[in-house]
């Protein structure tokens, strides 16, 4: 078996992967993102399939949004009353929603902005309505925090798409 000594190349000669130990640390970040990004598009897939899209009572539209073509958005869903617009930044265009019952809910969707900016969306203007921030965890392309207010508790988590800068998909979890 002859390997490639190249740091530009995951495969040897042969069309076999090496060793994780030769895969270069950025590379496997690089491919560990592009893997959870595949598993939470076919999560927010798989919900908008389950959560229809009509005009149903208690829920309120989300107008179109000026995302990027790179975020592929998809279909828009109309708002649910249980997630106020006030928890959700300008333009996000929600793909999916979910009523997982007992007062709680799940929405996805897509946000037109860079990561950083829809980060300093739930940071500061969450806040500046109502709601304190809880527990978090960020990370280069990732951040989530636990939040509660106006009667309401839950989770904001976003997410980077991968190169696509000017979007960011975003999940809300909602329990009244």
């Amino acid at each position: 078996m002859t390997t490639s000594d190249s740091n530009d190349s995951y495969f040897d000669s042969g069309g076999r992967r090496p060793p994780a130990s030769r895969i270069p640390r950025m590379r496997r970040r690089t491919l560990a993102c592009l893997c959870c990004t595949a598993l939470a598009a076919g999560t927010v897939g798989l919900a908008a399939g389950h959560s229809g899209g009509g005009n149903r009572p208690g829920q309120q539209a989300v107008p179109a949004s000026s995302s990027p073509t790179c975020a592929n958005a998809g279909k828009a869903v109309d708002r649910p009353v249980a997630v106020k617009a006030n928890l959700l930044p300008p333009g996000t265009v929600l793909t999916s929603s979910k009523d997982l019952g007992d007062g709680r809910t799940l929405v996805g969707g897509i946000v037109p902005s860079d990561f950083r900016n829809a980060v300093l969306f739930f940071v500061r203007k969450l806040p500046a309505a109502g709601y304190v921030n809880g527990a978090g965890d960020a990370e280069m392309d990732e951040a989530e925090a636990l939040f509660t207010g106006d009667g309401v508790s839950g989770k904001w988590k976003v997410n980077g798409i991968l190169n696509c800068p000017g979007a960011v998909t975003l999940a809300v979890f909602v329990k009244r």
